[in-house]
């Protein structure tokens, strides 16, 4: 009976991309400035994009390139991530935000995204110096990967500038293979 069930599994298997499951990109890490949407000049970069070929950038909400987030700093000197979706339309849209705040864990020690805790596309996610933003982006080159339709990244407050124009320095790492939900340097094995 067992022969019978490997037999009648030895086509779906030989089917399958022995490659789908495996990564092809490192993951990048990178320190970034943004400066807040409001209070700062326009041509100032506020907001951030994840999944750019150059690894994670400081841009503007106005560039053509596709941006995840938009930055805000509060009076309170928390930082009010903005998804791409209540900031901008275009004909391709922006893409799907999801975003879980960690307060308990260092930037370090969060090595998985989380499957669950995303809130999507709300304006409400605040984060103070010391906090973990994970991020879930659907990105566009995502749509034809086997593996997900969703790549990650994990961004951590290391401080915040007040004074005009005020400004947030973070530290993000970004896993460019989709449907990856490993967040430590390197290439990833899940």
């Amino acid at each position: 009976m067992p022969a019978l069930v490997a037999l009648a599994l030895l086509p779906i298997a030989a089917c399958r991309d022995p490659q789908s499951n495996r990564a092809s990109l490192l993951t990048y890490q990178d320190t970034i400035t943004v400066f807040a949407i409001n209070g700062s000049p326009s041509v100032f970069a506020n907001a951030i994009a994840t999944q750019n070929r150059a690894g994670s950038q400081a841009v503007r909400v106005d560039d053509p390139v596709s941006f995840d987030l938009g930055l805000e700093i509060a009076s309170d000197s928390s930082v009010i991530f903005i998804p791409a979706r209540l900031l901008a339309s275009s004909l391709a849209g922006p893409p799907r935000v999801g975003l879980l705040v960690d307060t308990v864990r260092v930037f370090d020690s969060i090595t998985v995204a989380p499957t669950r805790g995303f809130v999507y596309d709300t304006a409400t996610v605040r984060a103070r110096p010391g906090d973990v933003v994970i991020v879930e982006s659907s990105a566009a080159g995502c749509q034809q990967n086997s593996s997900g339709s969703t790549a990650f990244s994990k961004i951590v407050v290391d401080s915040i500038r007040l004074i005009a124009p005020p400004r947030a320095f973070l530290r993000i790492l970004t896993n460019p293979n989709c449907g990856f939900r490993s967040l430590r340097p390197g290439l990833p094995s899940r």
